[in-house]
């Protein structure tokens, strides 16, 4: 099972690299194309994963939901957001860098 898991917002993810199957990794995806074939699904996920191999399965969209859930916690729940408006009648006299009155 390839890990999924993020460290947002303490530290920056691993990006994840896809390409096509290089010539030398074709043995492997000969060996996981005929575990598939013959229904051994799980054994043929654990192949993969004890290889340099990506692949798109359940373990993409599962790292996709983690990352998108942590982003949302942090940004509902993990910063103080400072007000972005106030409402008054008159013009402040002291106005504050990168504010401005309307």
């Amino acid at each position: 099972m390839k890990d999924y898991s993020t460290v947002f917002p303490d530290d920056v993810d691993k990006l994840c690299f896809f390409q096509d199957v290089s010539i030398d990794k074709l043995p492997i995806m000969d060996q996981y194309n005929e575990m598939i074939a013959i229904g051994h699904y799980s054994d043929a996920s654990e192949y993969l994963n004890t290889h340099e191999i990506s692949f798109y399965g359940a373990w993409l969209l599962n790292m996709l939901q983690e990352r998108l859930i942590a982003i949302e916690n942090y940004i509902v729940h993990g910063t103080d957001k400072p007000d972005l408006t106030t409402y008054n009648d008159i013009e402040p006299t002291d106005k504050e860098e990168g504010y401005c009155w309307t």
